[in-house]
């Protein structure tokens, strides 16, 4: 953004050309989509951003469970996403933005939802079969500081049984309830009388009253359970898990000394009409607290866990004498099962229109409508989905591309690249491809894609060449940032939480990022033999990767 406005005065681009992009339909598709991928799970059809962010908590617990390093199943993570958002052309954000130059470069170009596929679905599975291959050989075995110093302290929570719930007539054994890492049922209250340390064989019933110990991310693991309800005390009103809106976040808040809430009972308190939270459970230093929440007398230094609304609660309490800490934590998302069946059907629907030869931007509203109007979102929430970063780097994209072709900056590259590539369209579509890919891991994709597209454009028109497998290579290239950190958002989100290093990246990622190119360029520049290429890449990934997994 600061480069296009840059631009402005130095006469290369009228206001009018520069700010084009934000008024432009292609843009506006971008926007709509940001707000359908909020109920979306599949990172072939929508944003891989928000896919790996909610897959992240679940992988770390996962790991737990298997004793297993997470580092070993995070940046395999990242690059999975990467891969699967080549099948498609929602799939990432950069697809998007070639789409979207193209409209206004090249508008005789037409693409359907499932075209780029072609060369995404035999990437995806040779990247695949390389990750399963060579994971465990190539990463590292590490804890990241922050995962073995995040939330050590142990909380105490109770839940109740729902009446319709599965859990109903099942044993402790059938629920799995016992062999939760980080977590211990300490207690079963049902009808005033209590069965503390219940054994696997103990067969819970509707309305029993289960006491847990554990740390944040064990605790955290019960909400995503069906049928189990918070309970503050038995004569309360209860919170359902699973009802919990989008917007609400984990808040940490510690009592105070002087709080005018020591040595009063959490009912008397009314947490929730007074404070609008919910509390998840409670953490006593050096004490387990064996008795409902409700009926809890507090003390100072209790550490609460609550559900808040957005971070109102976090600001109004910050610096007050009733919390000593009130802090929010990362990583909670609650899991919104009502509208799931609704919400697939509206996707799949839009998905399968667009394939149709329905326009993007006319399927994107009518799945975003009707998302709003079934209730499986809110107008706040479809607000919230929307990735501005992202948007306003897709709208100055086209100012910029703008700029490089009325300052003779593209052609000049386009000439470069047809030297280093002699005026083939095999050297070509490597250059572009290396180019692409380069920019990528230097910087970040979108601005890759930004810088190349009015490259690779130039470098056809002159040679008189289709841009479509230009397009394919944009597309795919921009999504190859295997060897930095830097090469794509997902791998920063996993950079810290995997306790991973630059060299990691280089390790782990060079042999996919080489191997890649090979399987790209060749199925591009077959064009209308793509299919010998599957039936070649395929085995011949098959063959390869024991073989370097052996190495």
């Amino acid at each position: 953004m600061g480069i296009l406005i840059i631009f402005i005065p130095l006469g290369i681009l009228s206001i009018e050309e520069a700010f084009h992009g934000f008024a432009d339909d292609a843009m506006l598709s971008v926007a709509v989509l940001f707000i359908v991928a909020k109920v979306a799970i599949f990172s072939a059809f929508l944003a891989n951003i928000p896919l790996v962010a909610m897959m992240i908590p679940p992988i770390i617990e996962y790991s737990k469970k298997v004793n297993m390093a997470p580092s070993k199943l995070l940046l395999p993570l990242s690059f999975a996403a990467l891969l699967g958002g080549t099948m498609t052309l929602i799939g990432a954000s950069t697809n998007l933005v070639v789409l979207s130059m193209a409209a206004k470069k090249v508008p005789d170009l037409k693409m359907n939802l499932f075209e780029i596929g072609v060369i995404g679905v035999p990437v995806t599975i040779s990247g695949l079969l390389y990750i399963f291959a060579l994971s465990g050989k190539l990463l590292p075995n590490r804890l990241s500081m922050q995962i073995t110093t995040f939330n050590a302290r142990e909380y105490s929570m109770v839940l109740v049984i729902k009446p319709m719930s599965s859990l109903n007539k099942k044993t402790i054994e059938q629920a799995g309830l016992n062999r939760q890492p980080g977590l211990t049922l300490l207690q079963i209250r049902r009808e005033g009388q209590s069965y503390p340390n219940p054994l696997g064989e103990f067969q819970m019933q509707a309305k029993d009253h289960l006491l847990f110990t554990g740390v944040i991310d064990s605790i955290l693991s019960l909400t995503q359970l069906d049928g189990l309800a918070l309970s503050e005390d038995e004569g309360q009103e209860q919170v359902d898990l699973n009802k919990l809106g989008v917007n609400q976040c984990l808040v940490e808040a510690v009592i105070a000394a002087g709080s005018p809430m020591v040595r009063k009972r959490v009912a008397e308190l009314q947490f929730r009409t007074r404070y609008k939270v919910a509390i998840v459970a409670v953490h006593r230093h050096a004490r387990v607290i064996n008795c409902p929440i409700g009926k809890l007398e507090l003390a100072a230094g209790d550490c609460l866990l609550m559900v808040a609304d957005g971070t109102e609660f976090v600001l109004k309490h910050r610096n007050n004498s009733t919390f000593a800490l009130v802090s929010k934590l990362p990583g909670f998302v609650p899991i919104q099962r009502r509208k799931a069946g609704v919400a697939s059907i509206i996707v799949v629907a839009m998905v399968f229109a667009s394939a149709l030869g329905v326009e993007l931007i006319t399927a994107a509203l009518f799945a975003c409508a009707g998302l709003l109007m079934c209730r499986c979102l809110t107008p706040q929430d479809a607000m919230n989905a929307l990735e501005m970063p992202v948007l306003i780097m897709i709208s100055a994209a086209f100012g910029i591309s703008e700029a490089m072709v009325q300052s003779g900056a593209a052609d000049l590259v386009a000439k470069v690249l047809m030297g280093l590539a002699g005026k083939t369209v095999f050297g070509l579509i490597t250059c572009t491809y290396i180019a692409t890919t380069l920019f990528s891991l230097a910087i970040t994709n979108n601005a890759a894609v930004t810088i190349m597209f009015p490259v690779a454009l130039a470098a056809a028109q002159q040679q008189n060449l289709d841009f479509k497998p230009f397009a394919y290579i944009l597309m795919m290239a921009s999504s190859a940032g295997f060897m930095t950190p830097t090469g794509c958002a997902t791998n920063i989100m996993v950079y810290t939480v995997g306790g991973y290093k630059f060299i990691d990246y280089l390790r782990y990622g060079g042999l996919l990022q080489v191997w890649l190119l090979v399987v790209t360029v060749g199925i591009t520049v077959s064009s209308d033999h793509w299919w010998a290429w599957w039936l070649v890449i395929i085995p011949l990934t098959l063959i390869l990767t024991p073989f370097l997994a052996a190495l």
